[in-house]
């Protein structure tokens, strides 16, 4: 097991706030924390050798195809910063009004810098989050299997964890996550001159409950034994920092949202 201690969420927002909040490479929003210089070389979290790289980046650095010259000269000249439209245009909210669109059913809330909005809490987890940091939408994301192993982790951006099958595919406003190549977990668009953020599609696994999104509706299954629990559709509301809480299962059958 490494001793290596983690980075500190304090130095990830530095880092962040310097990258212009994507890959200095190549400005994708989705990225590792990446050592300039390797971490062994000096055992310490410094900022200024810390970067930001997208999976296909940092895989070809830690493979040696991609040059460290070349990390350190993006690093210095971040491609998020010196193209607005890679990051900020697509993923930043002026209003503090945000509303969410999940199929026909529409909820929103009213966020502030640092706040962090609860898409769906299942139990005791939150396993969909919407975080908002200088305008920025952050998105956090964790799927497990029904002992609780990790299937994929987001965590404000940041890859955690993602299956070798797994891709993470951004096409102008709209943000794809797939388990595996026909494997969507969640597809969402980001309208920010509207201050809406559309959960197009998806299917979130976490232990024993399956969320599937739809064009129609969204559903809450049992993923064990494949059995619908709740479908809800065209509903509306406003307010809180918590859009769905479900309780499941509460005995054999049931399921309580809140």
């Amino acid at each position: 097991m490494s001793d290596r201690p983690a980075i500190a969420a304090s130095t990830k927002r530095i880092v962040r706030e310097r990258c212009g909040y994507g890959c200095v490479i190549c400005g994708n929003p989705f990225v590792h924390y990446d050592h300039i210089f390797d971490y062994s070389e000096n055992r310490e979290h410094d900022p200024s050798n810390i970067t930001l790289l997208c999976g296909s980046h940092h895989d070809q650095k830690t493979r040696h195809l991609l040059p460290r010259d070349r990390v350190v000269a993006a690093n210095q000249n971040p491609a998020a910063i010196t193209n607005p439209e890679l990051v900020r245009e697509r993923l930043s909210f002026s209003s503090p009004q945000t509303s969410f669109l999940i199929a026909t059913n529409r909820f929103g809330t009213q966020l502030s810098n640092g706040d962090t909005y609860t898409v769906f809490a299942v139990n005791d987890m939150t396993p969909f989050t919407i975080t908002l940091e200088n305008g920025i939408t952050l998105i956090s994301l964790v799927m497990t299997d029904e002992t609780g192993r990790v299937l994929l982790q987001i965590d404000k951006n940041e890859i955690i964890f993602m299956p070798s099958s797994g891709d993470i595919e951004v096409i102008g406003s709209v943000i794809t996550i797939r388990e595996s190549p026909r494997k969507i977990v969640l597809q969402l668009e980001l309208n920010p001159k509207d201050d809406l953020i559309n959960i197009k599609r998806g299917h979130l696994v976490i232990g024993n409950t399956a969320v599937v999104f739809s064009d129609t509706s969204f559903s809450i299954l049992d993923s064990h034994k494949r059995r619908n629990i709740v479908t809800m559709s065209g509903c509306s509301f406003f307010g809180g920092q918590v859009a769905h809480s479900i309780s499941s299962p509460l005995f054999p059958g049931m399921c309580m949202i809140q």
